[in-house]
């Protein structure tokens, strides 16, 4: 089954159209802290959105869901459509996944999606949500051409320009391209021998420690860094070293991630590794009874058990509605890191 939600891999100019079948073949059956966060922020965001109330009412997670709630709700739609899934036969007849939120207003479509990762996600050109039009076009009977269609994203905790909400109109008729696009991807993804390409979706791919096209990209990345730096380097030829170098990098993690997730697997079964093996650290020593019977034993031998008090930085109480005088806060120097230029889209 082709997933909307992987779209920028199995369907971007620089992704793998073998992602799907890979994926399939050795699936990922852990869960991370990170995704059962994701998972429980969408939970509550559909209870926000359903008029019910979610099993917490503040926190990080909650903050998030708030702030995407607040954004659908804010069109005051006749009907939302919530974690509603699609099937998008136009582009594949494998294509198929649940839309965060999405409704119909004035002859527009409009698709929100929810992300509580950091990692950027665009809403213009983005794939997944594209994948979603066709199928809610579909749903609703494919309409006239030039329906206008508004892209959504939402994401509170990832650093972005243009803010935590950003959006992208479009009409259907301009979409068209991108759908034929998808459709090309797509037979290709879903082919006996989908071609495989390494980048920086490897990092996400379960199947990257089988995968020989993550392998020699990983072992390119190691010749090219074995290669000695020329003492003097023009300016455009200096910046591209870095890219390369820091594609070496992301390829030379990745392979190291797959990698060890086989050797804990081995190690865990007794298996013996030439050059490897187990080392046990002590875990985190925690308390097992409450916080004031801890400060009430301190107190008996005169030692102050207690932290110093904590407060909220400026930027929460802000988001509480506090106004603060200038005098009352200072910034750190900033900092400097240098990046990739964001492409144009």
């Amino acid at each position: 089954m082709l997933k909307p939600s992987k779209a920028n891999i199995w369907a971007s100019p620089d992704g793998c159209k073998a992602y799907p079948k890979l994926v399939r073949l050795f699936p990922n059956n852990k869960t991370s802290i990170a995704a059962e966060d994701g998972s429980f922020s969408h939970e509550i965001a559909e209870c926000l959105l359903s008029n019910l109330n979610p099993s917490v009412g503040g926190g990080d997670v909650y903050d998030c869901a708030k702030l995407y709630a607040d954004e659908v709700l804010s069109y005051d739609f006749d009907e939302l459509h919530i974690e509603d899934e699609v099937h998008c036969n136009m582009i594949h007849p494998s294509l198929k996944g649940a839309v965060d939120c999405w409704a119909v207003k004035d002859d527009t479509i409009y698709i929100f999606d929810y992300k509580y990762s950091y990692t950027q996600v665009e809403a213009k050109n983005n794939l997944q949500c594209i994948c979603y039009v066709a199928g809610i076009l579909e749903k609703i009977g494919m309409p006239e051409l030039n329906m206008e269609v508004v892209i959504t994203i939402v994401q509170p905790r990832g650093y972005h320009p243009e803010g935590p909400i950003r959006k992208w109109v479009t009409t259907v008729n301009d979409l068209e391209n991108h759908f034929n696009d998808l459709r090309y991807a797509a037979s290709l993804a879903m082919s006996a021998n989908p071609p495989a390409r390494s980048g920086k979706h490897c990092k996400y791919c379960s199947a990257r420690h089988v995968c020989s096209t993550a392998q020699e990209a990983a072992y390119n990345a190691i010749d090219t860094l074995s290669m000695p730096l020329p003492t003097y380097l023009p300016d455009k030829a200096l910046s591209q070293e870095l890219l390369t170098l820091n594609k070496a990098k992301r390829a030379i993690e990745n392979r190291i991630t797959g990698i060890e997730e086989i050797m804990y697997s081995k190690l865990d079964n007794d298996i013996h590794m030439p050059y490897h093996e187990l080392q046990y650290k002590k875990g985190r020593e925690k308390w097992t009874i409450k916080p004031e019977m801890v400060a009430e034993l301190g107190d008996a031998k005169n030692l102050n058990l207690r932290k110093p008090l904590q407060v909220l930085t400026p930027t929460q109480a802000r988001k509480l509605g506090l106004e603060i005088k200038d005098s009352y806060t200072k910034r750190d120097e900033p900092t400097k890191t240098i990046v990739e230029k964001r492409k144009e889209s």
